[in-house]
């Protein structure tokens, strides 16, 4: 398990690196240009990547594969309020045939520290709804909708005039109420476009 959250962090910091050197070639006009500037600027993103169970779910689930988008809008220089959804899968480590799948619906406040560079490192957190579904084959799904809340960080930076790319983990906690409670990691690689 260890090792595969270093292969993980790597594979994030591998994936960085050219962004940067990129960065580095990309020409701005002015300020507004910049990627610093979120004021006032949406931002759609999509993001793929390794889903990690942790806690007692951890005990019982392998990682899986995380997917999803979210839309966003800078309400100043370096904070950027934004809606997400996304979908993550778990396999049962010893039950072929059981299943756990977490689909959250999310609202988030992220926020980029100030550079003399164009790389963006980042903070954010947010709070919406998990959908969680246990799936065993042969019988009836176990579904509910539980809160949850999200932290975490990472960096991005321009690869286009308009485009970012980025890496970053995210912390996922959910609240069960007949299903037990359900923690779990992302390491995600990102894709943005200022619109």
């Amino acid at each position: 398990m260890r090792l595969r959250l270093w292969l993980v962090l790597f594979a994030v910091a591998l994936a960085a690196a050219p962004a940067s050197a990129l960065a580095q070639r990309v020409r701005y006009h002015d300020d507004y240009d910049r990627p610093h500037n979120l004021e006032g600027r949406a931002l759609a993103s999509v993001h793929l990547g390794i889903s990690s169970p942790t806690g007692n779910f951890g005990d019982a689930f392998d990682s899986g594969l995380g997917f999803g988008g979210s839309i966003g809008y800078g309400v100043s220089r370096r904070v950027l309020l934004s809606a997400a959804i996304s979908h993550h899968e778990f396999d049962h480590q010893v039950f072929n045939d059981e299943s756990v799948s977490v689909t959250p619906v999310t609202f988030n406040v992220d926020y980029a520290f100030p550079t003399s560079g164009k790389i963006m490192p980042w903070v954010g957190g947010g709070i919406g709804m998990y959908s969680v579904s246990d799936e065993i084959v042969g019988l009836p799904d176990l579904d509910e909708t539980d809160f949850g809340l999200n932290f975490g960080a990472g960096i991005a930076g321009p690869i286009a005039r308009s485009a970012l790319l980025g890496g970053g983990f995210r912390y996922h906690f959910v609240s069960g109420d007949e299903l037990p409670d359900t923690e779990f990691f992302t390491f995600q690689i990102g894709l943005g476009f200022f619109l």
